[in-house]
């Protein structure tokens, strides 16, 4: 092959290289990404019982909830009555809120005493939380569930004087029994967002 030819040839191709670069960029189609990051915000949770949100076991202490003059030796006795509050905050929860007031236990009650709510006598503490629990949704204009419960150790009771005689023993024995006790246990659970 001639120089000349080899010249040539070696144009040809450096045209064609170019054509194709010049060509390749006019016939680009335009390309634009974009990057989404998908995230979601956790609804809070907030649920207080009596001020507090901590998983502890609360005590109420009966001496402490009825006016002093009425207790013997700062002990209840036959005679004594009182109220104390359970008071249940979800304020700031973004959910709806199920809660139930339960108790682990009720030792050495007294048989003469009883519980109010509402205007209602119990002699039977579960009888009595079994008609506090409910629901505080998230569209209630409040999240604030407040409940007075009063209760009473009569110092007498019966009609007859073999009732009240009764009665008395019964009170005596149980206050030589000295253990009365209950524990409360109040739980919160969120409501499925499907069934509000």
């Amino acid at each position: 092959m001639s120089k000349k030819k080899k010249v040539i040839a070696t144009i040809a191709i450096l045209l064609a290289i170019c054509a194709l670069f010049i060509g390749g960029h006019t016939y680009a189609k335009y390309k634009t990404e974009i990057r989404a990051i998908a995230n979601g915000k956790i609804a809070s949770w907030v649920f207080k019982v009596n001020g507090t949100d901590e998983d502890a076991q609360q005590k109420i202490d009966l001496a402490q909830t009825t006016n002093e003059k009425t207790l013997v030796n700062g002990k209840i006795a036959p005679g004594t009555k009182g109220k104390f509050n359970i008071k249940i905050d979800a304020t700031g929860a973004e959910v709806g809120v199920k809660y139930d007031i339960t108790s682990n236990g009720q030792y050495q009650q007294p048989s003469n005493f009883y519980y109010i709510y509402d205007g209602v006598k119990y002699s039977n503490l579960s009888e009595l939380l079994s008609k506090l629990g409910g629901k505080i949704y998230l569209d209630d204009e409040t999240k604030v569930r407040d409940f007075e419960i009063e209760w009473e150790w009569p110092y007498e009771t019966g009609n007859t004087t073999a009732e009240k005689k009764e009665g008395d023993r019964l009170d005596t024995a149980n206050q030589n029994s000295q253990k009365f006790q209950f524990d409360l246990v109040v739980t919160g659970t969120q409501i499925n967002p499907n069934e509000e």
